[in-house]
């Protein structure tokens, strides 16, 4: 209900913020959402999960990408946690 409300939309620009503390709540919260979402997927028989679209639709992609280069140690942390964990690459 929260994503259909557009919470990955306004996560993605709170994570723009120069504040340091609404990044670190807002990328845990973010892991959180993509988490459950890759759990419901799989008990569902679907081998993708549906947030990665949302988030790939409102520039989260990018906006996570850019988000390594933060000077953070914990955002980088978490930044990289989400790009490993859901963001997969095809060469």
């Amino acid at each position: 209900m929260l994503v259909e409300n557009n919470l990955l939309e306004i996560l993605v620009k709170i994570i723009q913020n120069e504040d340091t503390k609404l990044i670190k709540v807002s990328l845990e919260a973010l892991e959180c959402l993509l988490s459950e979402a890759k759990k419901n997927s799989c008990l569902n028989g679907f081998d993708y999960n549906p947030f990665l679209i949302r988030l790939a639709e409102c520039g989260g992609y990018n906006t996570i990408e850019n988000l390594q280069n933060h000077r953070d140690d914990h955002v980088y942390k978490a930044v990289s946690r989400l790009i490993d964990n859901y963001f997969t690459y095809e060469v």
